[in-house]
């Protein structure tokens, strides 16, 4: 008897411990790549050179690499400082642009525009969705889901 209405029990849980799990997955992801958004900036600055993120495609994660030629348009024979592969579990639908590049004098050189982070198998609209964006000033942010709030 009582292992029967543990075994309810359990069923009835195992939903929202799944909904919790994918929201920690992406959230954990999203705030994995605002730190490397910012190290990638203190690194430029760092090394008094151009810093460029560049995400694979299909964007399964990044990595970052030193850029010598200050354009971050080619990273090709550059060993990467830090690579970051995304679990399977969690995808980033739309990255635009396909890299970011940081200069030494603290900026990006162009506005980053957003990043959506959701669970594999998610829609628009899964509550489990993060948007990374960027302000006015350039500051980068983590917003709930999958759209920027200016």
């Amino acid at each position: 008897m009582v292992v029967a209405i543990v075994a309810v029990l359990a069923t009835l849980a195992l939903p929202s411990m799944q909904q919790m799990l994918r929201r920690h997955q992406v959230r954990v992801v999203a705030e994995d790549l605002l730190a490397d958004l910012q190290w990638a900036r203190a690194e430029a600055v760092r090394h008094g050179m151009s810093v460029a993120m560049h995400f694979d495609e299909p964007a399964t994660g990044w990595q970052i690499f030193l850029s010598p030629d200050d354009a971050c348009a080619s990273v090709a024979g550059q060993v990467a400082l830090r690579t970051y592969r995304l679990p399977s579990s969690v995808v980033l639908p739309s990255v635009s642009p396909a890299h970011f590049c940081f200069d030494p004098q603290d900026t990006m050189t162009k506005k980053m525009g957003r990043v959506y982070v959701r669970p594999l198998g998610g829609t628009e609209s899964d509550p489990a969705n993060r948007a990374l964006c960027q302000g006015l000033a350039g500051r980068i942010r983590i917003e709930a889901g999958a759209t920027c709030q200016e």
